[in-house]
């Protein structure tokens, strides 16, 4: 039963993603709901009603999201609270510039004076293969291996509408790229030294 009624409250509400503000409009209460093209007919459901001869089917109109700071501000502190703990987990960053250093390792002794032999095309590129999978992998693995540890964070935030998903996103990708160049440039080294 208190199932049906959670259902039934997400449902009108669009899971929390409506709120009303007040503005000068014909109706008594003083309050409307932000409007946008769409509408949504939802039919409340009477068996849990107080007073069922009042309870009506309501119309819902779907409402235009907004939050109280702009997306500038909201990317900008975001960017800078990620900045912030990046910059205080050490160990994640010695973690990756062994990972890189060893993988440089690895792939340039695996191609080993390649370079330079024009008959070892195949090998070349075989070695640009090798890289673009690596550079794919290792940066995107990144965010998805540190993304369960904060998924309930963003929740409770998102819902409270410090921010928007948008800007928490692009924080996210800003915030991964001066360690992408750093970190390319670290494997970059050793495969040039290997290769020739």
């Amino acid at each position: 039963m208190d199932s049906d009624i959670t259902l039934m409250l997400s449902t009108a509400t669009e899971n929390g993603k409506r709120h009303l503000r007040l503005c000068n409009t014909d109706n008594t209460s003083g309050y409307s709901i932000i409007k946008k093209k769409e509408t949504a007919q939802i039919a409340l459901d009477t068996s849990y009603a107080v007073y069922k001869e009042t309870t009506e089917p309501i119309t819902i109109e779907k409402a235009h999201i907004e939050f109280p700071t702009s997306f500038f501000a909201q990317f900008w502190i975001l960017l800078k609270r990620m900045m912030l703990i990046r910059s205080r987990s050490h160990t994640a960053l010695k973690v990756q510039l062994v990972h890189h250093i060893l993988s440089g390792l690895l792939v340039g002794s695996i191609f080993y004076k390649v370079g330079q032999n024009g008959s070892l095309a195949i090998s070349n590129f075989f070695f640009c293969l090798c890289e673009i999978v690596f550079f794919m992998y290792t940066h995107t693995m990144t965010s998805v291996l540190m993304f369960p540890t904060e998924v309930q964070i963003v929740k409770r935030e998102y819902f409270n509408r410090w921010y928007s998903l948008k800007a928490y996103y692009a924080a996210v990708i800003i915030r991964n790229l001066p360690l992408v160049v750093s970190e390319n440039e670290k494997l970059y080294w050793p495969l040039r030294l290997l290769l020739n």
